[in-house]
């Protein structure tokens, strides 16, 4: 299957996917290969994006957090959506560490955006437990918030 050659260089598409939004190496990668670009042009493309300071793994990682964290999803679910992104489990943890205290009022927020009220029986606690769960919190921070 032939592939058209594109119309700008692999640096240019660069600049305009980061313009939109920040991006990981990887998923940066992965994205200009899909347009067809070669690999060598496309690890020139990203080492001059990281030397002008445009790529930037831990700016993307936290802007990453913060979105994520602003949608209502704890800090297991962020860490294994940074991981199939490309993110190295170090920088993960060195972002994703902030307090209990933060991840707990984040619990707090999506549990009560979606159900505000405790839950009278055991198969309603169930079914809170598992949302919050789905959502990534971790089991001490669904205690703190259903107990």
């Amino acid at each position: 299957m032939l592939q058209k050659k594109p119309k700008c260089s692999a640096y240019d598409s660069a600049v305009y996917s980061l313009a939109r939004r920040e991006h990981g190496t990887e998923e940066l990668r992965l994205k200009l290969h899909s347009k067809g670009f070669v690999d060598v042009e496309i690890d020139e493309a990203l080492v001059r994006l990281q030397s002008h300071d445009y790529l930037n793994d831990d700016r993307y990682c936290e802007a990453y957090i913060r979105m994520r964290q602003r949608k209502g999803y704890g800090p297991i679910k962020i860490r294994c959506e940074l991981q199939t992104r490309g993110i190295a489990s170090g920088r993960i943890e060195q972002h994703l560490n902030a307090s209990d205290v933060v991840w707990v009022n984040q619990a707090q927020l999506a549990w009560e955006k979606k159900f505000g009220a405790r839950a009278v029986d055991s198969k309603e606690k169930a079914k809170q437990y598992r949302f919050l769960q789905y959502r990534g919190f971790t089991s001490e921070h669904i205690h703190l918030i259903l107990n």
